[in-house]
């Protein structure tokens, strides 16, 4: 059966069937945009926002946008990428979007303060990033190996430990848990 030419994609929030009944439409937004065709016929998805928001892709037809619960349109996007064998922007269709609170939503940096009383040392570990992080300690030093957590450490906030005179020196490595790959590492003598 053929689509008729006012065929529109439509963002639609069901409720959970129970007790043998049937589920029902709590919202339904129309992705219908001047200048475009509207119907995706392939691809696309939607996340919720922090907000509420809703980021909607509608996949093969390249636009992307955030809409409110109240049917306000935030902003939007055509997605393009650009072919430099004849120097033009075409439409990039979209197989998936999704949102991430910033570029850098784990980040973090570390620095070993001077000797405190009794020789000690304190390292404190900054969380730069936009996401609350947590992060593995490892102190490795003649003296034996130590690890513990710190427990989590919200954006933009720091933690202090104390390292012990009889650690030093050592070779202190954070990780953060939320992204393994990230590891800052410090001589501390």
């Amino acid at each position: 059966m053929g689509q008729a030419d006012s065929a529109v994609s439509q963002v639609v929030i069901f409720t959970q069937p129970a007790n043998g009944t049937s589920s029902s439409i709590v919202w339904k937004f129309d992705c219908r945009f001047e200048g475009t065709g509207n119907l995706a016929k392939a691809y696309g998805n939607v996340d919720e926002l922090k907000s509420s928001n809703l980021l909607v892709n509608m996949g093969a037809i390249n636009r992307v946008f955030e809409v409110t619960r109240t049917g306000q349109v935030v902003w939007n996007a055509m997605i393009e990428t650009y072919d430099p064998r004849d120097s033009t922007w075409r439409k990039f269709p979209v197989y998936r979007t999704h949102y991430t609170s910033s570029l850098y939503p784990c980040y973090f940096s570390i620095q070993a303060l001077k000797p405190l009383a009794e020789g000690a040392h304190q390292l404190k570990i900054f969380n730069d990033g936009s996401e609350d992080d947590d992060y593995v300690i490892d102190i490795s030093s003649h003296a034996g190996k130590r690890q513990f957590a710190t427990g989590m450490v919200h954006t933009k906030k720091s933690v202090s430990y104390d390292i012990d005179a009889d650690m030093l020196p050592a070779q202190v490595t954070v990780t953060s848990k939320t992204n393994p790959a990230f590891i800052r590492v410090v001589d501390v003598k």
